[in-house]
Protein backbone atom coordinates (compact mmCIF):
# COMPACT_ATOMS: atom_id res chain seq x y z
CA UNK A 1 0.00 0.00 0.00
CA UNK A 2 1.16 3.44 -0.59
CA UNK A 3 0.75 6.19 1.69
CA UNK A 4 -1.24 9.52 0.19
CA UNK A 5 1.35 12.38 0.51
CA UNK A 6 -0.74 16.17 -0.15
CA UNK A 7 -3.80 17.24 0.13
CA UNK A 8 -6.61 16.49 -2.83
CA UNK A 9 -8.33 19.17 -4.56
CA UNK A 10 -11.85 18.72 -2.51
CA UNK A 11 -10.23 19.53 0.52
CA UNK A 12 -7.67 22.28 -0.87
CA UNK A 13 -11.06 24.37 -1.46
CA UNK A 14 -12.57 23.26 1.88
CA UNK A 15 -9.78 25.00 3.42
CA UNK A 16 -9.78 27.92 1.71
CA UNK A 17 -13.25 28.23 2.15
CA UNK A 18 -13.52 28.64 5.87
CA UNK A 19 -9.91 30.89 5.18
CA UNK A 20 -12.88 33.04 3.57
CA UNK A 21 -15.36 32.77 5.51
CA UNK A 22 -13.22 33.45 9.13
CA UNK A 23 -12.01 36.54 6.89
CA UNK A 24 -15.48 37.79 6.25
CA UNK A 25 -16.49 37.22 9.84
CA UNK A 26 -13.16 39.09 11.26
CA UNK A 27 -12.91 41.95 8.93
CA UNK A 28 -15.72 43.73 9.69
CA UNK A 29 -15.27 43.39 13.44
CA UNK A 30 -11.45 44.53 13.31
CA UNK A 31 -12.49 47.91 11.06
CA UNK A 32 -14.99 48.31 13.94
CA UNK A 33 -12.77 47.63 16.44
CA UNK A 34 -9.85 49.95 14.29
CA UNK A 35 -12.52 52.79 14.37
CA UNK A 36 -13.06 53.26 17.71
CA UNK A 37 -9.85 53.18 18.88
CA UNK A 38 -8.94 55.82 16.95
CA UNK A 39 -12.25 57.76 18.35
CA UNK A 40 -10.82 56.94 22.04
CA UNK A 41 -7.23 58.29 21.03
CA UNK A 42 -9.12 61.55 19.26
CA UNK A 43 -11.00 62.24 22.76
CA UNK A 44 -7.63 61.64 24.66
CA UNK A 45 -6.20 64.07 22.33
CA UNK A 46 -9.51 67.03 23.04
CA UNK A 47 -8.73 66.19 26.79
CA UNK A 48 -5.10 66.89 26.67
CA UNK A 49 -5.79 70.48 24.28
CA UNK A 50 -8.16 71.78 27.23
CA UNK A 51 -5.85 70.87 29.91
CA UNK A 52 -3.08 72.42 28.31
CA UNK A 53 -4.79 75.29 27.51
CA UNK A 54 -5.81 75.62 31.58
CA UNK A 55 -2.54 75.32 32.25
CA UNK A 56 -1.34 78.05 29.82
CA UNK A 57 -4.28 80.08 31.05
CA UNK A 58 -3.12 79.83 34.79
CA UNK A 59 0.61 80.86 33.68
CA UNK A 60 -0.62 83.88 31.28
CA UNK A 61 -4.22 85.15 32.76
CA UNK A 62 -3.56 88.24 30.90
CA UNK A 63 -4.36 86.25 27.57
CA UNK A 64 -7.31 87.19 25.43
CA UNK A 65 -7.06 84.07 23.14
CA UNK A 66 -5.32 80.93 22.83
CA UNK A 67 -4.28 79.36 19.58
CA UNK A 68 -2.54 75.79 18.84
CA UNK A 69 1.08 77.58 18.89
CA UNK A 70 0.89 78.73 21.95
CA UNK A 71 -0.08 75.49 23.62
CA UNK A 72 2.93 73.98 21.87
CA UNK A 73 5.19 74.13 25.08
CA UNK A 74 2.54 72.06 26.77
CA UNK A 75 2.63 68.63 24.80
CA UNK A 76 5.20 66.15 24.93
CA UNK A 77 6.53 65.84 21.71
CA UNK A 78 4.72 66.69 18.67
CA UNK A 79 1.32 68.20 18.39
CA UNK A 80 -1.93 66.39 18.57
CA UNK A 81 -3.39 65.44 15.45
CA UNK A 82 -7.64 64.96 14.36
CA UNK A 83 -8.76 61.03 13.68
CA UNK A 84 -7.90 60.21 10.55
CA UNK A 85 -11.61 60.12 9.52
CA UNK A 86 -12.30 63.85 10.15
CA UNK A 87 -12.29 66.32 7.75
CA UNK A 88 -10.08 68.40 9.52
CA UNK A 89 -5.85 68.08 9.74
CA UNK A 90 -5.53 70.34 12.82
CA UNK A 91 -7.12 71.36 15.99
CA UNK A 92 -8.42 74.76 16.46
CA UNK A 93 -9.15 76.43 19.72
CA UNK A 94 -12.00 79.20 20.96
CA UNK A 95 -11.35 80.92 24.06
CA UNK A 96 -14.00 82.92 25.83
CA UNK A 97 -12.37 85.45 27.88
CA UNK A 98 -16.24 86.16 29.53
CA UNK A 99 -17.07 82.96 30.58
CA UNK A 100 -13.44 81.16 30.75
CA UNK A 101 -14.65 78.05 28.33
CA UNK A 102 -12.45 76.87 26.06
CA UNK A 103 -13.73 74.92 23.28
CA UNK A 104 -11.61 73.00 20.79
CA UNK A 105 -12.49 71.50 17.30
CA UNK A 106 -13.25 69.33 15.86
CA UNK A 107 -14.18 67.94 19.34
CA UNK A 108 -15.14 65.14 21.40
CA UNK A 109 -16.15 62.33 18.97
CA UNK A 110 -19.01 59.59 20.04
CA UNK A 111 -18.56 55.83 18.50
CA UNK A 112 -21.41 54.56 16.33
CA UNK A 113 -22.82 51.12 17.67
Amino acid sequence: MKKKKGFTLLEMVIVIGIIALLLAIAVPRFQKTNHAAEITAHNGNVKMIKNAAILYLNDHPQASSLSMADLKDYFDGEEPKPARFLKEKTFSIQYDTNSGDIKVTPGEQKAKE
